[in-house]
């Protein structure tokens, strides 16, 4: 479960997940570190320019 690893990344980090992007190609990962208040978004052929443009405009929508 990537809850985990994301919990001790924002507390090593001591940034909030609600101020982090998560990008996963599972959507079981992405669904539970949404859970955490991060802005996340499903990559299932990895990450391109696309889906990354894609998680900043969610991500800035949600900060509004």
């Amino acid at each position: 479960d990537k809850k985990k690893h994301f919990r001790a990344i924002s507390k090593a980090s001591g940034i909030a997940p609600s101020d982090m992007l998560f990008f996963d190609d599972q959507a079981r990962n992405v669904q539970s570190v949404a859970q955490l208040g991060a802005t996340c978004v499903l990559v299932p052929h990895g990450l391109s320019p696309k889906a990354f443009a894609e998680g900043l405009r969610q991500y800035a929508a949600g900060k509004q």
